[in-house]
C-alpha cells in the first residue's frame, strides 16, 4: 500500500489509515473501526460508537440501471426522505471514484441525515451502496452549495488520494470530529473498488492481506484473541470436495496461547483438522512475516454478519514478550488429506505455515488445501501480503 493510499489529510501523520473489505478500499480516520461485518460490505463507527459510514457491493449481472437501483433504495427510507440535491463536496467525490455513481441525500424523521451514492463499476461487474451519517454542522440538508444528484461517470485517480475541497463549514472537518459533508467526501473520494484488479485486499483491524481474485470468501469471523479467514475456489465445496481452500488465522496473545510451550505442539493441536505432519523451522524475512506493530485485542468488536457484541478484553501479555520461535521466526508443515475410499473425493496434501512478528505477541498463519491447492508460488505472495498493521 503506497503512502497516497493511506495518507489522503496530507500529512505523514495525518491519522489516516486504509480499510479493505468486499472487494473495496477507501481511507478512513484511524479511529474508526468495524462495527458490523457481513459478507458483502462493512458499517464503519467511531470512536463513541456511533454508525459513520458503510458500503456494500454485489455482483450483477447483465445490464445494470442506476435509476431503477436509486429507485429500491428511496423506497426503503419510509419514514424518512430522499433528496437528490447534495453538497457539491459529495457529487465531486463521487466523481474521483470510478465508474458510475448517482449521489443523494437523505434525512429520518428523528433529525438525523446524511449522504448516500449508488455505483456501479462495469469493469468489474458489481453494484454498490454506500452511505455516510452526518452529525457535523454542515448536513446533506444545509452543507453549503448543492447539485442535483445525476449518474456520474469518472476516471479513477489511482491515488486514493484526492482532497476535497467545500464551502462553509465543512472546510472545517477535523478527526475526532463529527462528521460533516466535507469529511464524508474526503473518505468518499479515496473509495476504489478492486474487483477488476485480480487480487482481493482486506484489511481490518490489524491484519492486512491479499488474496487471488479467483477464491472467494467463504467464511469469516472477527473475535478477540482469533480472527480467521476462509476463500475457496469459487465458494466450492461441491458433493463433498473442497476443490481449493486457502485460510489465513490470527491467534493473540501468543505467549498465553503457547503457555511457554512449543509452538510445533501448539499448531499441531489447534489446526487439528489440517493434520499437519512435522513441523520444519523456515526462514522468512521481517517484511514477509508481516513485521509491523498491530493494535490490541481490546479493539476489535467482534462485529460479524451484522451483529454487534461488546468488546472483550484479550488479556494480551507484554508487548513485546512474543513466543520463542526457531531463527527465523516461521514454522511449516506439509498437511495430510483426509483417507477416501471414492477416488475423486481424495485431495492432495496441503501445506501450513504458521510464525509470529517480531515483538508482535501475535501468530499469523497461512493454510492451504483441497483437490488442487493453491500453487506454491501464490502461497509465498500470500504469506508475504499477510502483516500487522496499527489498528
Amino acid at each position: 500500500m503506497t503512502d497516497a493510499e493511506t495518507r489522503p489529510g496530507g500529512t505523514p501523520d495525518s491519522g489516516w489509515r486504509r480499510v479493505a473489505w468486499a472487494g473495496i478500499g477507501l481511507n478512513v480516520p484511524r479511529g474508526w473501526q468495524p462495527g458490523a461485518i457481513e459478507r458483502d460490505g462493512l458499517r464503519l463507527e467511531d470512536r463513541l460508537g456511533r454508525p459513520t459510514f458503510e458500503f456494500k457491493r454485489t455482483p450483477v449481472r447483465g445490464a445494470f440501471s442506476l435509476e431503477k437501483h436509486f429507485a429500491r433504495v428511496a423506497r426503503s427510507f419510509r419514514e424518512g426522505e430522499v433528496r437528490r440535491e447534495v453538497p457539491d463536496a459529495w457529487a465531486e467525490a463521487l466523481a474521483r471514484v470510478g465508474g458510475q455513481g448517482l449521489p443523494f441525500a437523505w434525512s429520518a424523521k428523528n433529525g438525523g441525515g446524511g449522504l448516500g451514492a449508488v455505483l456501479h463499476f462495469p469493469d468489474s461487474g458489481a453494484a454498490g451502496l454506500v452511505q455516510a451519517v452526518l452529525r457535523g454542522e454542515a448536513s446533506a440538508r444545509s452543507g453549503g452549495g448543492g447539485r442535483r444528484g445525476g449518474p456520474e461517470g469518472s476516471d479513477a485517480s489511482g491515488d486514493g488520494a484526492a482532497s476535497v475541497d467545500a464551502a462553509g463549514p465543512d472546510r472545517d472537518f477535523r478527526l475526532g470530529d463529527d462528521l460533516c459533508a466535507a469529511g464524508a467526501a474526503l473518505v468518499l473520494s479515496g473509495l476504489r473498488d478492486h474487483g477488476a484488479d485480480g487480487r482481493w485486499p482486506v484489511a481490518l483491524f490489524d491484519v492486512r492481506t491479499e488474496v487471488p481474485g479467483s477464491l472467494e470468501l467463504a467464511a469469516f469471523h472477527f473475535r478477540p484473541g482469533h480472527f480467521q479467514l476462509v476463500f475457496r475456489a469459487d465458494a466450492a465445496k461441491r458433493h463433498g470436495r473442497t476443490i481449493t481452500e486457502l485460510r489465513l488465522d490470527r491467534v493473540a496473545p501468543a505467549d498465553v496461547v503457547l503457555g511457554g510451550g512449543d509452538a510445533a505442539r501448539w499448531a499441531t493441536k489447534f489446526f487439528a483438522e489440517l493434520r499437519p505432519g512435522v513441523f520444519e523451522s523456515l526462514a522468512v524475512s521481517a517484511e514477509a512475516a508481516g513485521n509491523e506493530s498491530g493494535g490490541s485485542d481490546a479493539a476489535v468488536a467482534g462485529a460479524v454478519n451484522g451483529e454487534r457484541h461488546a468488546p472483550r478484553e484479550a488479556g494480551e501479555g507484554p508487548s513485546g514478550g512474543g513466543p520463542a520461535f526457531p531463527e527465523g521466526g516461521a514454522i511449516e508443515a506439509a498437511c495430510r488429506p483426509p483417507r477416501r475410499l471414492v477416488p475423486w473425493l481424495r485431495e492432495r496434501p496441503g501445506r501450513l505455515r504458521v510464525w509470529s512478528p517480531a515483538g508482535s505477541n501475535r501468530l499469523l498463519a497461512v493454510s492451504t488445501r483441497g483437490r488442487r491447492p493453491v500453487e506454491p508460488s501464490v502461497f509465498e505472495e500470500v504469506c508475504a501480503a499477510y502483516a500487522l498493521v496499527p489498528s
